[in-house]
């Protein structure tokens, strides 16, 4: 059993050129070789591994990807053989069995030729094979490797009688060894989930490279709403200053977040005598608490790690007659003169409020699955459903009641036309019978 992980330096390239194909199949073919995994040897050429189990006339197993399934014939099998690419060493014989039908192929050293073997409806697919000079086996590598991609080479038997059981040499068809998951941390009491383990955009300036996982008492986490990190160690990070002071990033970012919410909700619950122009959320009492909650909390200011309290319009920030917040720069860069990168690195806490009440904490328990706002959309979801349901129920009542009308609109056609010709006859009658009196 041979196990090769990709690195960087194998997909230098991308990963799709033929200069990272030959590296990955060379360093194989070396761990192949190193493995000891005698009497099988691999080299490479182009990205081609050519795979040698040198037999000594003892059989032994090659199982393809290939399945040929069908009607087996002497062209059948020689086809797929080609497919597989199975070449002896040099020329030989091969025999073997389908459905005790026995067959003997021969290779000259340039093609297969072979004899019996006419059975039909057998299948080909791992058939045992017996040669006195061994069989190469060339596998190109395909697809898109990438560093950390697992390649597994599996040989089985003794010297004399390799089987050759299993190779995996893409990303596609690699041994998973684990599934992937998304990375969860809290950040200063803020649930973080990520694709990725290296994660470089909750703080402004810091990169978090997550190495060892924790699983929390309650079990493995996998959905957001439901984080729960109460049971696990917390671990302070320390940030030292920069020459880039990156507190000014810090405070423009909140604020131009602030503010894009604002204006948002501002454009949703929009009012207007016009359906067309009225926000979706005017009237919304849930968004509406929400917002209003949130103003209340900023207006408490920060928590800094000594117990202090600060308020934004010291950091500059004010609130404008639409409530939108408003930035100082010069009063931002006197904060920042003070000491407020220092204060920031120390820890601070966003709208507090009291111990287990913050801006934060806030918006993190209205997007958990009980929470404010999603608790809203679920209700949203269900009306909606409910709506459609409806829908789909007038539908199929109008859909009668038109065919009902059709067949009525049908039969009142039918008995207009029949009057009609009722009206002809009496007609014609009556005309009969005044030409007969006259």
């Amino acid at each position: 059993n041979v196990s090769y992980t990709v690195t960087e330096a194998d997909v230098a390239d991308g990963g799709s050129s033929s200069d990272d194909f030959e590296r990955i199949a060379t360093n194989l073919a070396q761990a192949v070789t190193t493995a000891g995994v005698a009497p099988v040897t691999v080299t490479s050429t182009g990205g081609v591994l050519s795979i040698l189990a040198t037999t000594a006339g003892v059989p032994f197993t090659l199982t393809s990807t290939t399945d040929g399934e069908g009607q087996t014939t002497a062209a059948a099998v020689v086809s797929n053989l080609t497919a597989v690419d199975l070449r002896a060493a040099s020329a030989g014989v091969i025999t073997g069995t389908l459905d005790n039908d026995s067959y003997t192929l021969s290779y000259d050293g340039t093609a297969w030729t072979v004899a019996g073997a006419t059975t039909t409806g057998a299948t080909f697919d791992g058939t045992t094979f017996t040669t006195s000079s061994g069989a190469t086996v060339p596998l190109t590598l395909t697809g898109t490797p990438k560093s950390g991609d697992a390649i597994q080479f599996v040989v089985s038997g003794a010297s004399g009688a390799q089987s050759l059981s299993s190779i995996a040499i893409t990303e596609h068809n690699a041994t998973r060894l684990q599934t992937g998951r998304d990375a969860f941390m809290s950040v200063n009491g803020l649930a973080v989930q990520r694709s990725s383990n290296t994660i470089s955009d909750v703080i402004a300036g810091v990169t978090f490279n997550l190495n060892s996982p924790v699983t929390p008492s309650g079990g493995e986490i996998s959905l957001l709403s439901a984080a729960n990190f109460s049971a696990v160690s917390s671990t302070t990070i320390n940030v030292t200053k920069s020459e880039k002071d990156s507190a000014t990033e810090v405070v423009q970012n909140f604020v131009t977040a602030f503010n894009d919410l604002l204006t948002y909700y501002a454009e949703q619950a929009a009012s207007s005598t016009e359906a067309e122009t009225r926000g979706l959320l005017r009237g919304d009492f849930s968004t509406s608490t929400f917002i209003d909650r949130l103003r209340g909390l900023y207006r408490n200011g920060l928590r800094l790690a000594d117990g202090t309290s600060m308020s934004f319009s010291e950091m500059g920030v004010s609130v404008q007659r639409d409530g939108k917040l408003l930035l100082n720069d010069s009063t931002l860069a006197e904060a920042i003169a003070d000491g407020l990168q220092e204060k920031f690195s120390q820890g601070v806490t966003l709208g507090y409020e009291s111990a287990s009440v913050n801006l934060t904490k806030y918006l993190t328990d209205s997007l958990k699955s009980d929470g404010l706002l999603t608790s809203r959309v679920d209700a949203v979801k269900e009306e909606k459903t409910r709506l459609e349901d409806k829908i789909s129920e007038l539908e199929d009542k109008m859909s009668i009641l038109e065919l009902r009308y059709y067949k009525q609109y049908a039969a009142l056609d039918g008995l207009l036309m029949r009057l009609q010709a009722t009206q002809s006859a009496l007609t014609s009658a009556l005309s009969g019978l005044q030409m007969n009196n006259k």
